[in-house]
């Protein structure tokens, strides 16, 4: 909770030592939805601070959790960032503090997509939950 009150007050060095701390305890509890939320909190304080392979592990890890242990919101959320399908079936379970960053991220897309981004984007939306987590885990074939 601290770390996510610095995260939107723009301390983001504050947000990760304190996120980092709460993902220990929640991994030494055995607290498997914490531990991926913590993971996901952590990816938004990267992406802030546009550490994007920092933040695309950690979303790979929490999301791997998330499906494990059947936490389909968690799983959304850290899908918003990878499929459109995603975004809109969880936008209601989005935080205000994400949909900023989530704009950002869609325009930055499709800046570097081009012509290409409304391909892209509605061939997101024909995915299936677990077709879409596949593919931001990379297991898909």
């Amino acid at each position: 909770m601290l770390g996510l009150t610095s995260a939107e007050e723009g301390d983001y060095a504050d947000a990760r030592a304190r996120l980092e701390e709460g993902l220990e305890l929640n991994r030494s509890l055995g607290r498997p939805f914490e531990t991926a939320n913590s993971l996901a909190d952590l990816a938004f304080v990267a992406l802030s601070v546009s550490r994007y392979e920092t933040a695309r592990d950690l979303l790979r890890e929490s999301l791997r959790t998330g499906m494990e242990i059947g936490a389909t919101n968690l799983v959304g959320s850290c899908l918003a960032w990878i499929s459109a399908r995603i975004f809109e079936e969880t936008a209601s379970v989005l935080e205000s503090v994400y949909r900023p960053l989530w704009e950002r991220t869609r325009a930055d897309t499709r800046r570097a997509l081009g012509r290409d981004f409304d391909r892209e984007w509605e061939a997101g939306k024909d995915l299936s939950l677990t077709e879409a987590a596949a593919l931001a885990l990379g297991e898909s074939s």
